[in-house]
């Protein structure tokens, strides 16, 4: 018997406003973060940074020089908090202790001196994110199921620990399904309703291979989310039924 294997759908990571005057730099970034899965805006001055984010879409975090052909970096920093509350990482070649104090205590998440590693970029960014993610739980930044798991089902992503996982948008569809859901059993239906759109008339043939299908879905669910997914706590398979998400794991 053939079963259609799912299909990986692209996730989308948060999206990020790069604004500095380097133009080379500026690419590789953009290259770079883009390569990981995030969404990239780019501005060289203060004034496009600020039309970017008044046109829309808001970022969801801003990477910012101090020194900008038109507008300081602070000042550029207070109106974009000041217009969407966007949470600010400063990339300054300046090491000016007085700055760096000031920046950290008024405006910023992190502080990153120029010249600097990629990979310690990605790294600091990755924790400012998890950070955001669980200092605001219920919200549209994430929901804090217990002291090792976070969700945020508007960007598609789960943070375990300090550690950011991407989902697929079938995945995340199942998980937000089972949170909104938690205590109580869904069936396999509901869920191979929102996987892939089945209405539950088929014959026994289709509806064997879309239940296999939906078997395979959760099991890669499992696998980003679970400490250990023969022996799952999230998510619960109740035999004959469906899927569940208990209130307390």
């Amino acid at each position: 018997m053939f079963i259609n294997q799912p299909t990986e759908e692209p996730a989308r990571l948060p999206h990020l406003l790069l604004v500095d005057d380097q133009v080379h730099l500026l690419l590789i970034l953009h290259r770079q973060l883009e390569q990981e899965g995030f969404t990239i805006s780019i501005a060289t001055s203060g004034v496009d940074a600020l039309d970017l984010v008044r046109s829309g879409p808001v970022p969801d975090l801003a990477i910012l020089d101090i020194t900008l052909p038109d507008i300081d970096g602070r000042e550029l920093a207070e109106q974009l908090q000041s217009i969407a509350g966007i949470p600010i990482i400063f990339l300054s070649a300046s090491t000016d202790v007085d700055i760096k104090v000031d920046v950290l205590n008024r405006l910023a998440e992190d502080y990153i001196v120029k010249p600097f590693a990629y990979p310690e970029l990605l790294a600091r960014l990755r924790r400012v994110l998890a950070r955001l993610v669980r200092a605001k739980p219920g919200n549209a930044r994430g929901v804090t199921i217990d002291q090792r798991l976070c969700i945020n089902f508007e960007q598609q992503l789960v943070m375990i620990e300090d550690d950011m996982v991407k989902l697929t948008p079938s995945e995340n569809r199942l998980l937000r399904t089972l949170f909104e859901h938690r205590g109580h059993v869904v069936s396999y239906e509901e869920l191979l309703s929102l996987v892939r759109g089945i209405d539950g008339n088929g014959d026994s043939q289709v509806e064997l291979e879309d239940r296999n299908s939906l078997h395979i879905h959760v099991r890669r669910l499992r696998s980003k989310i679970e400490d250990n997914a023969k022996r799952p706590r999230y998510v619960l398979t109740v035999r004959g039924r469906g899927y569940t998400m208990p209130e307390e794991t």
